[in-house]
């Protein structure tokens, strides 16, 4: 769910470079990151297949059902991402190490007090009907955004949108009602793509992107055909693109084995494991912080009291969840979002497995006979209905009984269950900045443990505006303690991405930020 781009301001590099990824690598074009273990895709390199024009590219996806939309600033779901990421352009956007670098934005710079931001846009970049992109269509998108408190409006909060305002043909100020330092990252989503001004309907999605709409069936497949105006000129490199939704993961699977599709999103991990050395299928192998983590709604009994939130964290046995449940393709997480992107605090005890310490705490908690609860679970995620049944089992030590509701894939971020169930999984991705705007601020879309602290909030909020890189982490990390200590998560475990294509799909490079390759099909093409 989730969740930046080149910033300038000190100076373009110095500015952000210090403050987003210190010590991160710029991938040369081509050039994949490491793959996990028993990952079959091969570094490209100089002696790599001559790029080939052509062909019908058709991806599967999890799916959405009926929730599913072509608004890319109301995107639900990875179908919803994958069919925007491609639609539409945004301002900035995410490298393969997660560095943010500008696409649609020539240049985007603070001011030398960080509180006003010059947006200027490429020049000669059209729509799909040929209308030139203006300053006017970029504050449209970011207004609409704000004023229908879509998704991207909680990071956006910074900016004084009432005196933004267009400064020439190209080019828009940003007044800041306080200093942002990660703010070309909050552009970067799906959430922040740039539609024509005056866009109020998706019926035929209009975008600056390297693929132009033809239809769309709802909850099925919608169908895009190459832009040859593209401002990258020379992409894309294949003809058509086809968005297919398969919300089962064995039948994805069979799809991919069978050549009705060429690429699918979230391969199940044990399948993964299996198909590893095939000579059919290459896996795609992202070393992310992707996490399908356990939450506690913190205004709903009987999670209103720490003392059970603690027992039930002390329930988990971290390592034998992960290997259940991600084999070769995770990390042992610590009950925070982020480990091994900036700004994470590793200096934490590393909680670990104590039935007996969870059953005194529930006692002390006023639950000596332990406690009986439901856990709301899906396959929408790899790994997410494993985990919730290891779990249930590793649950039982402590006095815990979990029963579970499974719901379906399509349908399990929709309004029944998402948000309103006391105890329940997600998953998340991205940049500590994002997904803190995202799960925990006064004006977060989804805040899934209630957690409600302006204190918090206003600390975050000098955090972004501290420009002094050790201040700024020592603020970071008293925000994460008090997560620690205190918050609603149950993160077991940090997964890898893993997707697969077809042994001839050639130029999908891991990306840390997102899965497919980020969804960039605009790089790929068939040998």
């Amino acid at each position: 769910m989730t969740h930046e781009s080149p910033n300038q301001g000190m100076g373009r590099r110095e500015f952000f470079q210090r403050s987003l990824a210190a010590g991160s690598l710029l991938l040369a074009p081509g050039l994949l990151v490491a793959c996990a273990s028993g990952s079959t895709t091969p570094a490209t390199s100089g002696a790599s297949p001559a790029i080939k024009r052509g062909g019908k590219l058709r991806v599967g996806f999890v799916g959405g059902g009926d929730l599913e939309t072509l608004d890319p600033q109301s995107a639900l779901n990875d179908v919803d991402f994958g069919r925007g990421l491609n639609l539409y352009d945004r301002i900035t956007h995410f490298m393969p190490d997660m560095s943010v670098e500008n696409l649609l934005a020539e240049s985007f710079e603070p001011n030398s007090t960080g509180m006003a931001w010059q947006l200027k846009l490429k020049s000669g970049v059209t729509f799909h009907n040929g209308k030139p992109l203006t300053a006017n269509d970029a504050l449209y998108s970011f207004q609409r955004i704000v004023t229908k408190k879509l998704t991207g409006a909680s990071r956006l909060t910074a900016v004084d949108w009432k005196n933004a305002r267009v400064t020439g043909t190209l080019t828009l100020l940003l007044p800041m009602l306080q200093p942002w330092i990660d703010l070309p990252a909050m552009f970067a989503e799906v959430y922040d793509s740039i539609l024509p001004e005056g866009t109020t309907n998706f019926k035929h999605p209009i975008g600056t992107g390297p693929f132009k709409f033809v239809e769309w069936h709802q909850g099925q497949q919608s169908l895009f055909m190459k832009n040859p105006d593209y401002f990258m000129s020379g992409t894309p490199y294949v003809d058509e693109l086809v968005c297919v939704s398969i919300p089962d993961n064995t039948s994805r699977l069979q799809a991919l084995q069978s050549g009705q599709i060429d690429a699918m999103a979230q391969i199940d991990f044990a399948q993964a494991k299996a198909l590893a050395h095939s000579s059919a299928i290459k896996l795609v192998v992202a070393h992310t912080d992707y996490n399908v983590p356990i939450y506690m709604r913190m205004d709903r009994e009987p999670f209103t009291d720490n003392r059970v939130r603690e027992a039930m964290r002390l329930l988990a046995d971290r390592p034998q969840l992960v290997a259940d449940c991600f084999f070769d393709y995770g990390t042992v997480a610590n009950d925070l979002f982020g480990k091994g992107v900036p700004y994470y605090n590793s200096s934490l005890p590393q909680r670990v497995y104590d039935p007996e310490k969870a059953k005194s705490l529930l006692k002390q908690a006023g639950h000596p006979d332990g406690l009986t609860l439901s856990l709301y679970t899906s396959t929408v995620a790899p790994g997410m209905l494993e985990s919730a049944t290891a779990y249930a089992q590793q649950a039982k030590a402590g006095g815990v009984t979990i029963k579970l509701v499974q719901t379906p894939p399509s349908s399990y971020y929709g309004s029944q269950y998402y948000l309103k169930v006391p105890f329940g999984q997600s998953n998340w991705q991205g940049t500590i900045p994002i997904m803190w705007s995202s799960s925990f601020t006064k004006t977060a879309p989804y805040n899934e443990t209630a957690w409600d602290n302006p204190d918090w909030d206003k600390a975050f909020s000098q955090a972004e505006a501290t420009q002094d890189p050790a201040k700024r982490q020592q603020i970071f990390d008293d925000l994460q303690s008090q997560l620690y200590y205190n918050g609603g998560y149950i993160s077991w475990g940090d997964n890898f991405t893993v997707d697969a294509t077809a042994s001839n799909l050639q130029g999908m490079v891991p990306n840390k930020w997102y899965l497919l390759g980020g969804c960039d099909f605009k790089s790929v093409w068939f040998s």
